[in-house]
């Protein structure tokens, strides 16, 4: 009995060698195998070129000035009180409180110690604190200030900057954030009727508080020209205060005066001689007018002419019946309506209630317009109210804010809708 024995190098192996190129090992894989292969290939060379990139040495950058260090000679000297007035002008850009800022110094105790400082700004939880960081380090690298160091926490919510400026200060600024801090983040425009009947010490006390006020002025009286004056000099925000027809009392200004059945001629000349008497003008509230404020006809009239000189109005909501503000938007007028008067004797409540019930309106509406009049208690009252609520985050801002706020939001809903 014989046995065909076949060695790996007899006819088998060779039979093997001869197949064709369909019956290789590449070819019998599947089309996934394949391109799973050219992948990681891929994937190799990919990652030689980056290594290659990583280990590649760059070369010494060339010196040139703006490279070269700033020298102590060429810093302004340091001023710690001009230090510290600088980051409170910040902070009142901001209309940030004082109270949340605390600064301390520690001197020196020998020749050889540096000179340390340290600012620490407590911040409420919902405060956007991005811009005044911004400008805070701007302002303090400004200043000759070069920051070394960031450490933040995690545990506490804490981030603190350390900045150094030769020959040998440091200063540490730390934020905090403070849950306890009650923060609104709402807007509230302040608007103070009846100005041109006197010019007494209630406008110096009105020109120092320390947020911005829009003044209404009645044109045609004594004082008006000098109060637009002092507005015009002090950078003050001014609307005309228009007289029109009430329910019951008498008519003031006749020449200034819209009343009822009026042509648009009429009102066209009535606004040209009260802009004439306020030229600086933004826009225009109603100076009575329970009467006009409900007419429709009159009202459309004049909303046309104020859309023609490129004024807003604001309804003083003399009559709670008040259209104006309604045919104002529908005539492509920008306008808005007051919420409450702050000193209106009739009502039984203070300033300070008014004006905690003009912040829970904020609140809910996000903005709120309360109006006021020329008077001295009136002025005197309103600094603590104010600096009260600006440090639980309300920001008075000018009417003309607000309303440019809401005519830009109206217009985008118009646009969403003619998309949809």
């Amino acid at each position: 009995m014989t046995f065909d024995r076949r060695n790996r190098w007899g006819s088998a192996a060779l039979r093997r060698q001869r197949r064709p190129a369909s019956q290789t090992r590449w070819n019998r894989l599947p089309a996934a195998g394949r391109w799973f292969f050219v992948l990681l290939l891929f994937s190799f060379f990919n990652a030689s070129f980056v290594a290659l990139l990583c280990t590649k040495k760059e070369p010494k950058p060339t010196k040139t000035l703006a490279a070269t260090p700033v020298s102590p000679k060429k810093l302004p000297p340091l001023s710690i009180p001009g230090l510290r007035k600088a980051v409170s002008a910040v902070l009142r850009a901001h209309q940030v409180p004082d109270n949340w800022l605390t600064f301390q110094q520690e001197s020196p105790k020998s020749d050889g110690d540096s000179l340390k400082l340290g600012f620490r700004l407590k911040y409420p939880t919902r405060f956007q604190k991005d811009w005044l960081t911004n400008d805070l380090f701007q302002t303090i690298s400004g200043l000759g200030w070069r920051t070394v160091a960031v450490r933040t926490s995690l545990t506490h919510p804490t981030e603190t900057f350390v900045f150094v400026r030769p020959p040998g200060a440091k200063l540490t600024f730390r934020l905090v954030r403070y849950p306890k801090i009650e923060w609104h983040d709402r807007q509230i425009g302040i608007i103070i009727d009846d100005f041109g009947y006197r010019q007494g010490k209630s406008l110096s006390e009105f020109l120092k508080l320390p947020v911005p006020v829009t003044w209404a002025i009645i044109p045609g009286l004594p004082h008006t020209k000098n109060v637009v004056a002092i507005a015009r000099k002090n950078h003050v925000p001014v609307i005309i205060h228009l007289p029109m027809q009430p329910l019951k009392g008498r008519i003031e200004q006749e020449g200034f005066t819209v009343m009822m059945g009026m042509s648009e001629k009429q009102i066209a000349s009535i606004l040209k001689k009260a802009r004439a008497e306020v030229p600086i003008a933004e826009g225009v509230n109603n100076h009575m007018g329970s009467l006009l404020t409900t007419h429709q006809p009159t009202l459309i009239r004049l909303m046309r002419v104020l859309r023609r000189n490129h004024l807003f109005f604001i309804d003083s909501m003399t009559n709670p019946r008040s259209i104006a503000y309604k045919i104002a938007r529908n005539q492509g007028v920008p306008s808005l309506k007051m919420f409450t008067y702050l000193d209106n004797p009739k009502s039984g409540e203070t300033l300070a209630q008014k004006m905690a019930a003009a912040v829970k309106e904020a609140d809910r509406e996000g903005t709120a317009i309360v109006i006021g009049h020329d008077r001295l208690k009136t002025a005197e009252a309103l600094a603590p109210v104010i600096a009260y609520w600006r440090a639980r985050g309300i920001y008075f801002v000018p009417v003309r804010d607000l309303v440019r706020q809401y005519w830009e939001k109206r217009r985008y809903r118009q646009k969403l809708r003619l998309f949809h």
